[in-house]
């Protein structure tokens, strides 16, 4: 590729933007899985990096090679010091229809088991990478993600859940959109059939086993996940003395839409992400 125009050059001087780095490994089911990886500023292959690790929603998108100004742009956390992962793991979009389609009624199963592997992968093929200082972050199914993984391991020292889901049933109930939760899951709660697929990957049905300190992030006008989804695992997690913290934006829905809002955002998550990794 040839560049015609460097319209922004003044202002991209000082920027730092990782080149974002390709891998591949086996999943869930045997199945190849792609990741991103993003070195962080001021690289040293000699130095040990925490990791960041971000999980996206949906289930059925994925995150490609592009740049957005939203709260989940790769670069702002390579730019903050972290080795930045991103895993399209089972579910996700472009890796032909029988991969998108497989997320249904494995909402904590074969995207967990791909994250999990994915994290081995990198720990095991990177040696820059602290494994012992990983946090991982997600939105609404990535927010999902995040208590599902607090639900089921320790191995990381801190989550991130923005507009995430923590009671798949009461989910179901509050939510102003129907058609995916019915197609993922195979039905509604109040089916014979349909009650056991939302318990079986309900983090809200293992919050005896949550253990990990988390930043939870919700917006007032979130009709998708609506507040409570957040509301309650804070509330558990502070009657289990473990470190959590709530971030309530009262002007703001599924996503934060507000300039001004989305740098408190990222005011909120580096500084509980450096709280937990010495960042």
């Amino acid at each position: 590729m040839q560049r015609l125009t460097s319209v922004n050059s003044e202002r991209l001087d000082g920027v730092y933007l990782s080149e974002a780095e390709d891998f591949w490994f086996t999943g869930a089911m045997r199945d190849k899985v792609h990741g991103w990886l993003l070195r962080p500023a001021g690289f040293n292959a000699t130095h040990k990096y925490p990791l960041a690790l971000l999980i996206h929603g949906g289930p059925q998108q994925a995150s490609m090679h592009g740049f957005g100004l939203g709260q989940w742009n790769p670069n702002m956390y390579a730019s903050a010091g972290y080795v930045t992962v991103i895993i399209n793991f089972h579910g996700s979009s472009s890796y032909g229809q029988n991969f998108t389609d497989s997320i249904r009624q494995q909402w904590g199963g074969y995207p967990y088991e791909d994250l999990m592997k994915g994290m081995d992968h990198v720990i095991h093929t990177y040696s820059f990478v602290d494994g012992s200082r990983m946090v991982a972050l997600g939105g609404s199914y990535g927010g999902y993600m995040a208590n599902w993984i607090n639900a089921n391991t320790n191995r990381f020292r801190a989550l991130v859940a923005h507009d995430g889901q923590f009671n798949v049933v009461a989910g179901y109930y509050s939510t102003d959109e129907l058609w995916f939760i019915e197609h993922d899951l195979g039905g509604a709660p109040f089916t014979t059939t349909g009650r056991a697929a939302y318990e079986k990957y309900n983090p809200e049905r293992l919050a005896d086993k949550f253990r990990t300190p988390t930043l939870f992030i919700h917006g007032a006008n979130d009709f998708r996940l609506t507040l409570e989804q957040s509301l309650a695992p804070w509330t558990l997690l502070r009657r289990k003395g473990i470190p959590s913290r709530l971030v309530y934006f009262p002007d703001e829905d599924h996503w934060v839409n507000k300039m001004g809002n989305s740098m408190r955002w990222y005011e909120e998550v580096f500084k509980w992400m450096a709280e937990w990794t010495g960042v």
